[in-house]
This record gives C-alpha cells, sequence and structure tokens, in this order.
C-alpha cells in the first residue's frame, strides 16, 4: 500500500511539474543552455491549434549586440523540412526538459535549412519590464520652437522616424521578418509605403479581420491566448487592416510576452493585441510565410524593445477612429470607417496610407482631375484643426493625403503640449475635369484711393484650354494708410507665404507657441483662394511668432538691440491689410502692383 502511495505521489508530482512547464512557469537560465541539447518548439501552422517541431541547441553567441545573446538552434518537425524558418514563427516557444529557454526570432534568408536564432527568455523580460507611460498621445520632445510650418511634408520627411541603416548581407543572421496582414489597403499604396515598413523588418500578405470585439474574447475565455498561439498586433482595425503576425512566448498572469524581438522598438506603446488565424503557409526561396487573419482584441502591447513585446490580457488600447467620406466623379457615395493607432510616429504614416487608399480605391490614380477635401482634427484641448483645401491636376490624392498627415505630424511632435487626437472626420468630392486658372490680369476701378475708401478690382484669370474666367473683389482701404505708394499683392497662397518667409530677416518664427501653432495650422493658405495682401514700405516686426508691426519705431529698436533676449525678426515690409476671396479653381500665379493714396 505504502509502495502504490509513493508511486501515485510521484506520478502526481511529474503532472504538476509538466503542467507547470508548459505554461511556461519553469525557465531556464542561459547559463545552462549548452550545446547538443534537445527540446521542442511550439507553434500555430494551420488554423489556431498549436503544434510541436523539434528542436536541437547548436550553440550560443554571446553578447550578439549590447546586453543581447542568441542560442542558435537547428529546427525540424512538421513543415520545416520543406519551408525553413517561417515568418511568423516569431516568438514561438522553445522548451528544454520542459523548461523555457526563449523564443524562435532570427534566421539565415536563402537558409536550405531551419537554422534559427533563439532570443532568451531571460532578455525579453528583463528588456520589456519598464514601467514607463504608454503613450496615447503625442509627447514633448524638446524645448526648442518650431522654426516653420509647411503645408506639405515630403514622404522622407514624413517617414524620417523609421530610417534603419543599411541591412546586413544575406548571409547574417537576422530578425525573422514579420507578416503584416492587410486588407482595405489597395496595392498601389502598399507597395508606395513599405520601404517605410520593410526596413523595421516586415513582409506585407495579403490578410483580414473577422470583426472580433474586445468584450467577446474577454467573455469567451479567461485564457485567449497560450505559449505558441498566433498573435496579432493592430495598427489599422475596421474597413481597413494593418496587423502584425506573431506568436506568444510567454504568458505570466495577465503579462504576455512576444516575437523575441521588436516591431518597431518604440519603447512604451499603445498598440492592440488580438488572436490571429493562420489560414496556410506559402514556401519561399527567400524566407517562408504565413498568411493570417486577425480574429479577437484581448488586450494591449504596451511595451516594443529590443528583445521582445509585451502586454497585458483585458488592457484596452486607446485608438482614434477615423471616417472618410467620398462623393466620387461617378456620383457615388462611399464611406469607410476603420481606427488607428495614437502615435506620435506612426499615426500620420497610418492616416496617410489609409486616405491615399481610399481616394485612389474609387478616382484615378493617373489622370488629371480635381479633388475638394475638409477634414476635421478634433483634439482634446478643444479647438479643432480644419484641413480644406482643393487640388486639381495630377496626384491630386497625393496633396489631400499629405495635407492631412502633414497636419496630424505637427500635432503629435509639437514640443508644446501633450494632446490627444479624440477622431478625424473627412470629406472628399471629386471631378473628373481638372479645375485650374492661372492669373491673367487686374483692372481697378480707379487710380487712386483715399484712406478707409473702398477698392474695387477685376481679377481676370484663365483657366483649361485657356478659359477667361473673371472674378470680382473689393476691400476696404485701412483708414491708417498713409499718402503714398503702397504695394499689393495679388495672388496664389504658396508664392505668398514664400515670400513672406524670404521677407523676414533671420528666418520665419511661426509658430511658437501651442495657440500659434494651431492657428496657423488652421489659416494655411487654400490653393483655390485668391490672397491680398497690402504692404507698407517701412520695416516691419515679428516678435515671439506675432507681427508687432505697428509698434513705433523707438520701441522696435529697443526690442532688436543686440542685448535684448526677445525672439524677434525684422520686416524688410509691414504688412497692414490681409483678405482672401474664394474660387473653384486652384489658382496659380501672382502680381505686385503699385497703388497710389492720396490725402483725405
Amino acid at each position: 500500500m505504502e509502495a502504490v502511495l509513493k508511486s501515485a505521489l510521484c506520478w502526481i508530482i511529474v503532472v504538476i511539474l509538466f503542467t507547470a512547464a508548459v505554461n511556461g512557469d519553469e525557465i531556464m537560465p542561459l547559463g545552462e543552455v549548452k550545446r547538443g541539447m534537445t527540446g521542442i518548439g511550439r507553434t500555430v501552422f494551420k488554423g489556431t491549434e498549436i503544434e510541436e517541431f523539434k528542436v536541437e541547441i547548436l550553440g550560443v553567441i554571446q553578447s550578439g549586440g549590447p546586453r543581447q545573446n542568441m542560442i542558435l538552434a537547428k529546427l525540424s518537425g512538421g513543415p520545416l523540412e520543406k519551408t525553413g524558418v517561417i515568418q511568423g514563427m516569431s516568438g514561438s516557444p522553445v522548451y528544454v526538459g520542459n523548461r523555457l529557454i526563449g523564443a524562435v526570432s532570427s534566421s539565415f534568408p536563402f537558409s536550405t535549412e531551419a537554422i534559427a536564432g533563439i532570443t532568451p527568455i531571460e532578455e525579453m523580460i528583463s528588456t520589456t519590464s519598464s514601467n514607463s507611460p504608454t503613450p496615447a498621445a503625442s509627447t514633448q520632445t524638446s524645448a526648442a520652437p518650431i522654426a516653420g510650418i509647411k503645408k506639405m511634408l515630403t514622404f522622407e520627411e514624413l517617414g524620417a522616424a523609421f530610417r534603419r541603416p543599411a541591412e546586413a548581407g544575406s548571409s547574417a543572421l537576422t530578425y525573422v521578418q514579420t507578416p503584416v496582414a492587410i486588407s482595405g489597403l489597395n496595392q498601389a499604396t502598399i507597395d508606395a509605403f513599405m520601404p517605410i515598413f520593410r526596413s523595421c523588418n516586415v513582409t506585407p500578405i495579403a490578410g483580414g479581420n473577422t470583426n472580433g470585439t474586445f468584450e467577446k474574447a474577454i467573455n469567451q475565455s479567461l485564457e485567449p491566448l497560450k505559449p505558441g498561439s498566433a498573435i496579432s498586433v493592430q495598427l489599422i482595425r475596421g474597413d481597413m487592416e494593418f496587423s502584425y503576425i506573431g506568436t506568444v512566448t510567454y504568458i505570466d498572469k495577465d503579462r504576455v510576452y512576444a516575437f523575441g524581438h521588436p516591431v518597431f522598438n518604440m519603447g512604451p506603446t499603445q498598440f492592440p493585441m488580438a488572436q490571429a488565424e493562420v489560414i496556410a503557409l506559402l514556401p519561399n526561396l527567400n524566407s517562408s510565410f504565413k498568411i493570417a487573419s486577425t480574429t479577437t482584441v484581448v488586450g494591449t502591447i504596451e511595451q516594443d524593445r529590443s528583445s521582445a513585446i509585451a502586454g497585458r490580457i483585458g488592457t484596452r488600447a486607446r485608438m482614434i477612429p477615423m471616417n472618410i467620406r467620398i462623393e466620387t466623379s461617378m456620383n457615388s457615395k462611399e464611406q469607410y470607417r476603420f481606427e488607428i493607432v495614437s502615435d506620435k510616429n506612426l499615426t500620420h504614416i497610418l492616416a496617410l496610407m489609409a486616405t491615399l487608399s481610399a481616394i485612389t480605391s474609387r478616382e484615378r490614380a493617373l489622370g488629371q482631375n480635381t479633388l475638394r477635401m475638409s477634414a476635421s482634427i478634433n483634439l482634446d484641448t478643444g479647438t479643432p484643426v480644419i484641413v480644406s483645401d482643393l487640388f486639381a491636376g495630377d496626384n491630386t490624392a497625393n496633396g489631400v493625403a499629405y495635407t492631412l498627415a502633414t497636419a496630424l505630424y505637427y500635432i503629435l511632435n509639437n514640443p508644446y503640449k501633450t494632446v490627444t487626437v479624440n477622431s478625424i472626420d473627412m470629406e472628399v468630392h471629386a471631378e473628373e475635369t481638372q479645375k485650374s486658372a492661372r492669373l491673367d490680369r487686374i483692372d481697378f476701378d480707379r487710380t487712386a484711393y483715399r484712406p478707409g475708401r473702398t477698392v474695387k478690382m477685376k481679377v481676370h484669370l484663365r483657366g483649361l484650354n485657356d478659359e477667361p474666367i473673371v472674378e470680382e473683389a473689393s476691400f476696404e482701404m485701412p483708414k491708417s494708410a498713409k499718402p503714398g505708394e503702397l504695394i499689393l499683392y495679388i495672388g496664389d497662397g504658396q508664392t505668398l507665404t514664400s515670400l513672406e518667409s524670404s521677407d523676414l530677416q533671420g528666418g520665419d518664427l511661426y509658430p511658437q507657441t501651442y495657440s500659434q501653432l494651431i492657428r496657423t495650422l488652421n489659416n494655411q493658405r487654400r490653393n483655390n483662394h485668391i490672397y491680398f495682401r497690402l504692404l507698407d514700405r517701412r520695416p516691419g516686426l515679428v516678435m515671439r511668432g506675432e507681427d508687432m508691426s505697428d509698434l513705433p519705431p523707438s520701441a522696435a529698436s529697443i526690442i532688436t538691440s543686440r542685448g535684448n533676449t526677445l525672439s524677434s525678426r525684422r520686416m524688410y515690409l509691414s504688412p497692414i491689410f490681409d483678405a482672401e476671396l474664394p474660387t473653384d479653381y486652384s489658382i496659380d500665379g501672382y502680381r505686385l502692383l503699385q497703388i497710389k493714396i492720396q490725402d483725405f
């Protein structure tokens, strides 16, 4: 009887230890990992079923990077003889003697065998243990003011945060490429933006989502993920989907560790974490990959570090709802509803991709047309930023998308105030014809004006095929205007902005506060407006981003003296009046005219 009890007790102990090991509760320190050891790994090859593969330890590469080590191993079993190391296996847990040693994370491109690098689990846990606050909005990164605002930043400027050093040669051990499940984004947009994301070790694949909800996942299971489960990191979700696919390595209560390498290496993050389903495996000579789709959201990825990503089950990631309504040139109405992550480095890029894809999916990408856009960027600080303009000619979709993305970039990367974007609403109206016009001549109603008198004029334009267009304008001559000759600018906004910048001695100072930034973004000059600026020949003054041209000369001299620490710039000319006239055309061209002021 005693022998039976001892035998039963032994079996119970074995079962308990085995269960603990399977759940990742037993960890093998790196110092105990030796060449020749064998073990198993777990991952999903199809659907959501976790399968095992064999692992043979080849050795340990010490200090592959600062405080980074790598376990080298040969994988076998299942489809691996045919596919090699598979994209989407990143994070697959590896056990030796039922103790977790780490996650599959690296491979050799074009290798004829499944030789993989394994990130030690100790490093995955230690590098993601930071308690830094997760950024759901902009963060103040610098005390320096923004030197100037561009209406439209370039692709390189918007994606500057993702620049990476040149990749090593094809024979080097590199992170396993991460497949990105994409749906709702057209191929042209994917091709255009992949240079940014490929620098972060990703491969675009067809994918999608089953519109699972956060509440459904939490209610369905107290353990929605297991070591070896396929996992999705969502950047866009809804009518469009952009999600990274990998594997769960280790779960400690509600804490989840995955991938064994970074997504972007951003540090604190707020990315939705979801279950994923593997639809198929695609063998490839370079690197095979999983085709997968996102299923149900279960938590939030809170850390993106050099050795792993980590998050929590049961928490919500803050997302930005985005709504795009398009009235097409074929008189149909389309609407796209989706959410994008809130992050100062990503939000503008994702909004740019989604906007471009939505427009070019319904309108032609080549040829001349006209797009009118109006977007409201709704902020937690109260005053929204309204982006509104007209684009005519070629590549009009780029104009719409880059204008919105630029405004988002400046808002979320401003050095003055932490800002949260609550939502983005955009309307686009498309026309097949190109509605553009160039400035031809100006006709005034008289040759001289008195202060306070109404100035009337006809602005003659030339449209497509030299079509004559006449716009009538009027404004009141400022009562402060002194007798003599003033300079009147009439023309497009882009040229006026350029002339305005070149007139400032020492460079543009706008904006220097958060309120100035919002005002500047809301007052961006539009392509379909004719602008009027009346200039006096006396020097002007800009101080701390504000026009102070009306200051007495003695005060201006004190402010601009060498010993004064106030931030100021002199202007060659003083603006005394500004007006604008909206039109139905994208305007090009300008005139600088003399206008005579008479005594009363």
